[in-house]
């Protein structure tokens, strides 16, 4: 299994690439409790990150964002069958931004 240096350097990645598109404001912070998990090629390199395996945990739904400036993002997302909804919490006054939510 990956250790937390191979997670920290994919949010690090993911992170420098936020900057690239939206500046120093689209530097997100990963909050208390979150949950990540790894993914791994099949030679044990962590490859991405995804925060799935909510249902076993019993969340009814998940809930993501992301900004118009990631139409890969957004692809993905709407492939996967997440819908797109209003704006939550702190995205509701932010333009560009796009939230979306999937039932389990």
């Amino acid at each position: 299994m990956a250790g937390d240096a191979e997670l920290t350097e994919l949010l690090t990645a993911a992170f420098a690439e936020l900057v690239g598109r939206y500046g120093a404001e689209g530097r997100s912070l990963v909050k208390a409790g979150a949950r990540y998990f790894v993914v791994l090629d099949d030679e044990g390199r962590a490859v991405g990150c995804d925060a799935h395996a909510a249902r076993s945990a019993g969340y009814p739904v998940l809930r993501l964002s992301t900004g118009q400036l990631q139409p890969e993002a957004i692809a993905l997302y709407e492939s996967g069958g997440y819908v797109r909804t209003a704006p939550w919490d702190k995205y509701v006054d932010q333009p560009g931004v796009r939230c979306y939510a999937k039932s389990l």
